[in-house]
């Protein structure tokens, strides 16, 4: 064990005291997160790094393992917010920084303090120069001033920027100077603050609060609201008028402060706020009422606990869908209601209108591409040439005819171009390129655009089948 004499013997005492308090406390969680780090992502469970501690002598740090066990060293050496390298455990260990606690070994071994300087690798080892390499005079720790200040640091990083430059040339002298300035007057009780602060920001820093306000609460909002209004609307199914009044009024009173403090966070953990609601599908829908099932079921379960005696079991199934209903339908009416507003802010009369051809699930996405992707584009409808779809609706656009409607469409629709979600054969290319042509319509074959082509695996153009598309006296090379 090697022991480093440069700090008080106070400090020291204090840093094995609450290392081995922590090693024992933290046990059980760290057994945990070894088995959820396993599970993933099988292999070693921990990290370990060469790092530049007291005087520039190396040791080896050791954190919970964020990346797959094979990763090896592609990429920048700093982990940068939502870094694509880590698995769904590691990035819950990068928020709220579990991956550090192994360093409770360091701290008892005498190779890292409580508070200290954040060990830089051996890469950057170079930086530690003039002024800067005092940073070195100083045993390195978990806690310390850029600890607190750059709790978040991963956010930090430009998205148009090397994130390694912008470290060596913008964090780390921040950083340093940070260090310098608090460590050349730091004393034990300085230090013991600096743990309390360290502690605090690990917490609340977990959370990115202004995000959260801007994005989770409104929803969360509706949600409590929705909870209340579902336990509200069982009652009453259930018992009627009465059943604000004693004593089934204190199975209602019982379920308005439990079922919130269940289902809530049951949606939150679960991801049932991942999505946005301008953009909320089928798969964000059923997750939501997924999770909404499972903490219904639960927090009635625990209702049962705190009222044993007259408590219905037909409140269950009633509760539950009142609250999908109370859940989800709100969610997919905002998202109807924000559609429209956009549609309804375009002027339509300067738009490039648009008719696709093909009802499959390209030419579905390719009809939401045109009409949330462009600001001057205008969906008219779809073109079919079997009769079972025509007239049905597609993305609120009906199937408006077949080809043999064409002609008929520009007059009523005055349409500018026209899409095929499909690779049409020698003939009818010949006839929707003369037609296209003699009408001044833009034709665009979505599979023989250059950067689709090659995602048609079966598809064999001939080069007069890839000529370029005329409009008017334009060439549209596609």
């Amino acid at each position: 064990m090697s022991l480093l004499f440069n700090t008080s013997a106070i400090k020291r005492s204090i840093d094995i005291v609450l290392s081995v308090i922590g090693l024992v406390v933290a046990f059980p969680l760290m057994v945990l997160i070894a088995m959820a780090i396993y599970a993933e992502s099988p292999g070693t469970i921990f990290f370990s790094q060469e790092r530049l501690g007291y005087r520039g002598k190396k040791f080896r740090l050791y954190k919970f393992r964020k990346f797959p066990v094979d990763w090896g060293n592609v990429g920048p050496g700093v982990t940068v917010a939502g870094d694509a390298r880590m698995t769904r455990i590691g990035k819950h260990l990068e928020r709220t920084k579990l991956d550090e606690l192994p360093q409770l070994w360091n701290i008892f071994l005498g190779e890292m303090s409580f508070v200290g300087p954040r060990p830089e690798s051996t890469q950057y080892g170079h930086l530690f120069t003039g002024k800067f390499a005092r940073v070195l005079d100083f045993v390195p720790g978990i806690f310390g001033p850029n600890q607190i200040t750059f709790r978040n640091e991963s956010a930090m990083y430009p998205p148009d920027e090397d994130p390694e430059k912008f470290y060596e040339q913008v964090l780390f002298p921040e950083k340093a100077r940070a260090d310098i300035r608090y460590f050349s007057s730091a004393n034990d009780l300085s230090d013991l603050a600096q743990i309390f602060k360290g502690l605090w920001v690990s917490v609340i820093g977990a959370l990115d609060w202004k995000w959260a306000v801007r994005n989770i609460l409104p929803i969360m909002t509706m949600d409590l609201v929705a909870i209340e209004a579902a336990w509200a609307s069982a009652m009453i199914s259930r018992f009627g008028v009465s059943a604000f009044e004693m004593p089934v009024g204190a199975i209602y009173l019982t379920g308005v402060w439990l079922l919130p403090l269940v289902v809530l966070p049951v949606l939150l953990l679960g991801g049932g706020y991942l999505h946005s609601i301008r953009h909320i599908v089928l798969r964000d829908v059923l997750r939501v009422a997924g999770l909404v099932a499972i903490g219904w079921l639960i927090g009635f379960l625990t209702l049962l606990w705190f009222e044993t005696r007259g408590t219905s079991l037909a409140l269950a199934p009633a509760g539950f869908l009142f609250l999908a209903a109370y859940t989800v339908v709100p969610r997919i009416l905002y998202k109807e209601y924000l559609r429209r507003k956009e549609l309804n802010s375009k002027d339509f009369s300067e738009l490039k209108k648009v008719i696709i051809f093909g009802t499959d699930d390209r030419a579905i996405n390719l009809g939401s591409l045109i009409q949330r992707g462009f600001p001057t584009a205008r969906l008219v409808g779809f073109l079919d040439n079997s009769s079972e779809v025509r007239g049905r609706t597609i993305l609120d656009q009906k199937v408006v005819g077949s080809e043999r409607d064409l002609p008929t469409l520009l007059s009523v629709h005055d349409f500018d171009q026209l899409w095929l979600s499909f690779s049409p054969d020698r003939i009818q290319r010949q006839r929707l390129e003369s037609w296209t042509l003699e009408n001044e319509v833009l034709l665009v074959i979505l599979p023989e655009i250059s950067a689709f082509e090659s995602l048609f695996p079966n598809l064999s153009l001939t080069q007069e089948m890839k000529r370029p598309v005329a409009l008017g006296d334009k060439i549209i090379d596609m």
